[in-house]
């Protein structure tokens, strides 16, 4: 077969899918929608997670305020993992992070309403990959949601002084906290 050079299409082998998109059609749609919507992608599957993602920055910052990104990473990994449980326990879900993870720890764990699932160990990104949530070490918020967030002007990405993400004032009537002060969360 004739090679034409770069920019010209290429044929792949017969049963190869190496890819989403592969006529690139859906780069145009993208385009538009991203005009209209900016912040939304195909991979920002759940909108609730916007919401999610902007409780748990601000209970990050009011309840530990570290800007020691290794302390945020964990943190942020244990509360998409606690949401991929909790989203597992009901009927089945879709597009949640961490789902099949979930589905097979609460599988494994006797229908005991007092039983105890450690999930530390799923959400340590230095664990190996097959016990991961989510094979991604940034986790949905790094590899997904933030530069969206980012984006729709939710959150700042953090600087030299502060590497963790900090939500706008923007962002902050997607999540109602109680007041300073108040019980702990």
């Amino acid at each position: 077969m004739k090679d034409f050079g770069p920019g010209f299409p290429e044929w792949t082998e017969l049963g190869q899918d190496g890819g989403l998109d592969p006529l690139g059609m859906q780069r145009p749609i993208e385009a538009i929608y991203q005009s209209l919507l900016p912040g939304i992608s195909t991979i920002t599957l759940r909108f609730r997670y916007y919401s999610f993602f902007v409780w748990m920055l601000e209970v990050y910052a009011r309840e530990k305020g570290d800007t020691d990104p290794v302390v945020f990473r964990a943190f942020q990994r244990r509360c998409e993992t606690l949401f991929a449980l909790i989203a597992a326990r009901g009927s089945t879900e879709l597009g949640v992070a961490g789902i099949d993870w979930a589905q097979k720890q609460l599988g494994d764990v006797p229908n005991d309403p007092g039983a105890i699932i450690d999930f530390s160990v799923g959400a340590d990104p230095d664990t190996d990959v097959g016990q991961r949530y989510l094979r991604n070490k940034g986790g949905a918020f790094g590899g997904i949601y933030a530069t969206q967030m980012f984006e729709m002007g939710l959150i700042t990405l953090g600087d030299d002084r502060n590497p963790i993400a900090i939500c706008t004032n923007r962002a902050l009537p997607l999540v109602i906290l109680p007041p300073r002060g108040g019980p702990p969360l």
